[in-house]
């Protein structure tokens, strides 16, 4: 998990110590900079970013370039209803909850 905002970053470091999620990696720093030197292969990618942030409707493809999940990982990208991913290969389905949208993507 990579958060930048250093509240947010200490929040949720002290909720996965206290619920013992110790499978989780929280990273401080900014998501675009990790996607582009990331080495390592996840599970589940769980993309959360603002929804007026510059940039994105290029998270899936950059994910995918960098080759980020594993053989039968996830990522779920939330999104506002003004972004549509169904045109990527990789998208699978779209789901909606009010104004939240989530695309999710496999290889």
């Amino acid at each position: 998990m990579i958060e930048i905002d250093f509240k947010n970053f200490k929040l949720i470091s002290e909720a996965i110590k206290i619920l013992d999620l110790n499978v989780i990696r929280l990273k401080k720093g900014d998501a675009f900079r990790f996607i582009d030197t990331c080495k390592s292969g996840y599970d589940v990618i769980f993309a959360d970013p603002p929804y007026d942030m510059k940039g994105i409707e290029n998270i899936p493809e950059k994910i995918f370039l960098r080759n980020l999940l594993t053989e039968n990982g996830w990522l779920i990208l939330e999104h506002s209803k003004f972004y549509h991913f169904k045109n990527n290969k990789y998208f699978r389905e779209e789901r909606v909850y009010g104004n939240i949208h989530f695309s999710i993507f496999s290889k």
